[in-house]
């Protein structure tokens, strides 16, 4: 591989209101440094893709969001959000998880049915019947789901397409009213015509959420993303308003990995 300055950065603040901020964001499998002092601002109701080489860093450290990573790795550094340092031992896990939801590489809906799947964070509620359907169409609506599934709710999730059963997972994240959704190359098990309906719903979303996406799709990243950043042996090397990340990247590591000529 070339040899790069991996010191050079090209980091710029995003316009608009800060979702979620890091600074000095390190993690640690034991003794393998995955990710490097990362420091970067996710803005509000925008969506920030990550990308970068197997290995580099990305999904470690998107899990570090929402403390997934607690008792897999050491993670230090702050990671800020509504005045809060998430990564702080006293901070509460289960609050984070609601605020700042997930959604996986590959759809894991429950061996439950639609509803049920939807309604399972709910559980502990206590609430209405009435309310409960409420919920349910609400969030199937925002996820681009609820016409296809209105006659079926109370039939195995299971029996849904790998796009449907994705985009209810999407909804089950939904139904607990996060402001961040953290999506792990969501459409990587997707056919085209699937990652374009999960694709549509990311920009329908993003109205009313931050979303943060890892993905190894350049083509995807410039079609939906607001701001891209790319990570390199867990540094985080550019990021930028995503048509200029694309366009004129003021790297050359990033020139040569955005256009394969890397590795």
């Amino acid at each position: 591989m070339k040899a790069y300055d991996l010191e050079k950065r090209a980091i710029f603040t995003p316009k608009g209101q800060e979702s979620l901020s890091l600074q000095d964001v390190d993690v640690f499998y034991g003794d393998n440094h995955v990710s490097r002092q990362v420091s970067m601002v996710f803005p509000k109701n925008q969506i920030t893709a990550l990308i970068g080489a197997s290995g580099s860093g990305k999904s470690t450290l998107l899990r570090s969001l929402n403390r997934l990573n607690d008792g897999i790795a050491q993670v230090k550094g702050q990671i800020m959000y509504d005045g809060q340092n998430l990564n702080a031992p006293e901070a509460n896990v289960y609050q984070i998880r609601r605020q700042i939801g997930m959604v996986f590489q590959k759809p894991n809906p429950f061996y439950k049915s639609i509803r049920k799947n939807i309604l399972f964070g709910l559980r502990d509620q206590n609430l209405s019947k009435a309310t409960e359907e409420e919920i349910l169409e609400d969030v199937l609506r925002q996820a681009a789901l609820w016409d296809e599934v209105k006659d079926k709710l109370d039939k195995s999730a299971l029996g849904l397409s790998g796009g449907q059963q994705q985009r209810l997972c999407i909804a089950r994240a939904l139904a607990l009213k996060p402001e961040v959704i953290l999506m792990d190359e969501p459409t990587s098990a997707l056919d085209p015509l699937a990652t374009a309906k999960v694709e549509e719903t990311m920009l329908a979303l993003k109205k009313e959420h931050t979303i943060i996406i890892v993905t190894h799709s350049m083509q995807q990243a410039g079609r939906i993303a607001d701001n891209t950043a790319f990570f390199h042996k867990g540094r985080l090397m550019e990021y930028q308003p995503t048509t200029k990340m694309f366009m004129t990247p003021e790297l050359e590591i990033t020139q040569d990995y955005l256009s394969g000529n890397f590795g």
